[in-house]
């Protein structure tokens, strides 16, 4: 009889732990701690890293963006909103064809549709023409300073503004390589050049030829900004000649 009470209590216990899990399937899985779970929340209240539970568990730590992606110069400006309807284009499409509308244009070409050929742009900031000794008397070689006549009402924005750049995380800093183009070489030629400083008491802008360290002093009217519209940028200049002509034609009149 006692083998056989045991034997029974031995059975009725096996049966009753079988009862209770089928019963209540949960309470197995509840009471064992879920480690990722716990670390995941510790590490999102410290801000630490993120949680990939396909790892070991381990935490990593936030990496910062490559160097190959550059920050955002500022954009070509757009008349649009940010908020369009389904029949309009969208304010990043009107932006990017802009950029490529921009990028296609030849300034020297645009210069010369209006007349313009660099020896009629000089003399300009530090750029002098060369003209020999016999030619130095001839009014057709009195010329002004062309900045002096140029109409910053085709500027959209102030000259800090050309400078500042976007980051990834949508912060404004002034940027010491914003690229653009402007007269340079031996020929004059207009090349691809970095923005790195602007001096308010000049009103010069320093800029480094092809990313070398070349670097030159240029007026605005000689610096042809990367997101500005080039052909704006030829009629400017074109503008300032003009105006230079007949400031030159007044003064050569009553000498």
């Amino acid at each position: 009889m006692s083998s056989f009470h045991q034997d029974g209590n031995k059975k009725r216990g096996v049966y009753s732990d079988l009862s209770e899990t089928k019963r209540h399937p949960q309470v197995q899985r509840d009471t064992v701690p879920n480690t990722k779970t716990k670390i995941k929340k510790a590490a999102i209240s410290l801000g630490v890293g993120k949680f990939n539970p396909k790892t070991d568990g381990k935490l990593r730590a936030h990496k910062p963006h490559p160097p190959s992606s550059p920050p955002k110069i500022a954009a070509p400006k757009v008349q649009k909103s940010y908020v369009v309807g389904e029949d309009e284009v969208p304010r990043k499409i009107e932006v990017e064809r802009k950029k490529r509308s921009y990028a296609s244009k030849d300034i020297a070409a645009l210069l010369q549709s209006f007349g313009i050929d660099i020896d009629s742009i000089l003399p300009v900031g530090d750029i002098t023409p060369t003209t020999s000794v016999d030619a130095k008397n001839s009014l057709d070689m009195f010329r002004l300073p062309l900045e002096i006549f140029d109409n910053t009402d085709y500027d959209d924005r102030n000259p800090e503004e050309w400078l500042e750049i976007q980051d990834e995380h949508g912060n404004i800093n002034v940027s010491s390589s914003t690229p653009a183009s402007t007269l340079a070489g031996n020929p004059l030629t207009w090349k691809r050049c970095v923005v790195m400083a602007y001096d308010k008491d000049s009103q010069m802008y320093t800029c480094s030829i092809d990313g070398s360290d070349n670097t030159v002093k240029r007026p605005r009217i000689l610096v042809l900004f990367i997101s500005e519209d080039p052909t704006i940028f030829a009629k400017r200049i074109a503008e300032g000649c003009d105006r230079r002509k007949q400031t030159e034609i007044q003064i050569a009149y009553n000498v």
